[in-house]
């Protein structure tokens, strides 16, 4: 029985050794996972962040697209609005320069009545006062037709 019992002695301190080793390896496993959790947990914690970080940005870019998105709209709507006066605009510039035309002709022709009437002051002042009221609405007209295209 010594033998078996030596045995039994050499098999207790290879499993107490093996034991102790796989403890040992659970402890060293267990200190990796916690390691590694412990990273994960604050790579996690980062990424939640610039997570976080970014969807505010997103928010806050989608407020400005909103905001640029009705100035587009109202800038959409002035260029329509301008257009319009444009185009009125020139419609009143074409009739300026037919109304001034016309002045001019009646002016011309009054010249050239006065050039071919023998001089009566009494109908060469209405001549001369209607005359100097014709030169002046033409030259308003013409003041009108340069602001018109400037």
């Amino acid at each position: 029985m010594g033998r078996v019992a030596v045995l039994l002695e050499k098999m207790r301190a290879d499993n107490r050794v093996t034991r102790e080793a796989l403890f040992s390896f659970r402890d060293e496993l267990n200190r990796k996972i916690d390691k590694n959790h412990e990273e994960a947990k604050a790579e996690f914690a980062l990424i939640k962040g610039v997570l976080n970080f970014h969807s505010t940005q997103i928010g806050e870019l989608k407020q400005d697209v909103a905001e640029l998105k009705k100035d587009v709209a109202e800038l959409k709507r002035d260029v329509a609005e301008l257009k319009s006066d444009v185009a009125e605009l020139k419609s009143d510039v074409a009739e300026l320069k037919r109304n001034v035309a016309a002045l001019n002709a009646r002016v011309t022709a009054i010249e050239h009545r006065l050039d071919r009437m023998e001089p009566q002051w009494e109908d060469v002042r209405a001549e001369r006062a209607e005359l100097v009221d014709l030169k002046r609405r033409v030259a308003a007209l013409e003041a009108a037709a340069s602001q018109s295209r400037s």
